[in-house]
């Protein structure tokens, strides 16, 4: 099979991703050729080359894993027992823990430099005890977020490269997402009803408690309690470093206006209560911390539940039991970010956390990909940023720095699309 008839079956097949969604069609040219043609004008549809929409996987493998061709490959076994084609192949993988990889001996681009790669999960969301697993010599290269472990990263001179993802720093405000229900689960919103989607209630579907909860919380607090100042500080969707930034401001601590929101609120039937859940790393903790004092100080009744991360993962993406969550978007400073936005803001995204519906956002991301010059791409996010100020599906209060950082005898890793890592020359010096 040509490499072009194998990579246009694997989009056909797997067209579910919002990238791949735009295609209309593709045509095989020659054997190293294919033609695209869109559902609708894109004129960055170059970026998606780049990203999970043009990975091709082995078309045996995929019909050994994958019999029925009806099925989207991402409910067969396939993703679980690769293949192996690239630098290097699995050899286990115990979830939540590890992943070991060795090299692989027929790899196109020549044997790797390295007998393997380990993969650790230190179960703090790339925070302090990451960075001391690469100070101490037990890792050699570690993906931080936390921005006091970045900059810890850096006084320790440590080699890297850099991300820096606008709104990464938020807490979803949960509007009345809709559950999956199948035989009655999740619990407990599940329970006792029909298969098919069913709305949550929270707390927060009222736009007066998330107005209330916007208001209440002062993102300095946050950056000097919970990042220790190390925080990209800031309310805005988009700060001044993202290349398309509108200028619109975020939203303004205000305790006074905060409180009389939640009198109003309380007065047309709210009970005050809101539900906070946050990870149980040291980063989250202090943060969820942080948010229940200052709505309390804002007359509201806020407990605060920590989880660990694919616990409290599966709260905001499955049983949608919060009201408060924290979390991150994660746009990137390239054509990137309207992928971003588009699962997470569009009214049928398939990341919408919270139930957020907009029109005017659904053509803003329309107009943004149909967009020729770079004044047309700020006049889209710009109306996706004051929508996002008017619904408030979620606060922001910095933007995040995301460092890919090695030992200093760790040679030739390589970044690539967003914060990829690239090891396959990858070596050490003596």
């Amino acid at each position: 099979m040509g490499s072009a008839t194998a990579f246009r079956r694997q989009i056909v097949r797997s067209g579910g991703p919002a990238p791949a969604s735009l295609v209309k069609d593709i045509t095989v040219v020659d054997k190293l050729t294919l033609k695209f043609t869109l559902n609708e004008p894109y004129t960055a549809f170059y970026y998606n080359l780049s990203a999970e929409a043009a990975m091709i996987p082995s078309p045996t493998a995929m019909k050994k894993a994958c019999p029925d061709p009806t099925k989207n490959p991402n409910t067969c076994p396939f993703n679980l027992a690769p293949v192996g084609a690239g630098p290097f192949m699995v050899a286990s993988y115990k979830p939540d823990d590890s992943i070991n990889m060795v090299r692989n001996p027929t790899y196109y681009g020549g044997p790797t430099y390295l007998d393997s790669v380990n993969f650790l999960d230190s179960g703090d969301t790339g925070g302090l005890g990451t960075l001391d697993k690469l100070k101490t010599g037990t890792v050699q290269a570690a993906f931080l977020r936390d921005p006091a472990a970045v900059a810890g990263s850096k006084d320790a001179k440590f080699p890297g490269f850099s991300t820096l993802e606008q709104n990464g720093a938020i807490v979803l405000l949960n509007m009345g997402a809709n559950v999956n229900c199948a035989g009655g689960k999740p619990e407990p919103l599940c329970v006792g009803k029909p298969d098919g989607a069913t709305a949550s209630n929270p707390q927060t579907k009222d736009l007066k408690v998330r107005q209330a909860i916007a208001a209440a919380i002062d993102p300095k607090v946050l950056n000097d309690r919970a990042y220790g100042g190390k925080l990209l500080l800031g309310s805005e969707l988009f700060q001044s470093t993202f290349p398309w930034s509108p200028g619109v401001p975020g939203p303004v601590y205000n305790l006074d206006s905060a409180k009389k929101l939640v009198t109003d609120a309380k007065a047309a039937g709210w009970n005050g209560n809101v539900r906070l859940v946050f990870v149980n790393s040291e980063v989250s903790k202090n943060s969820g911390l942080a948010v229940q004092t200052m709505l309390q100080a804002a007359g509201m009744n806020a407990t605060l539940e920590t989880l660990d991360s694919v616990a409290q993962q599966g709260v905001v993406i499955t049983t949608k039991e919060f009201d408060v969550a924290t979390w991150g978007m994660a746009l990137s400073g390239d054509d990137g970010a309207i992928w971003a936005l588009d699962q997470n803001l569009k009214s049928t995204g398939v990341s919408n956390r919270v139930g957020f519906k907009s029109t005017v956002v659904d053509q803003a991301l329309k107009d943004i990909r149909a967009a020729k010059t770079d004044d047309e791409k700020k006049a889209g996010y710009k109306k996706i940023a004051e929508e996002v100020n008017l619904q408030l599906p979620f606060v922001t209060y910095g933007a995040v720095e995301e460092y890919n950082t090695f030992s200093q005898k760790l040679q030739g890793a390589v970044g690539g699309n967003r914060a990829y890592v690239f090891f396959d020359k990858a070596w050490f010096e003596k």
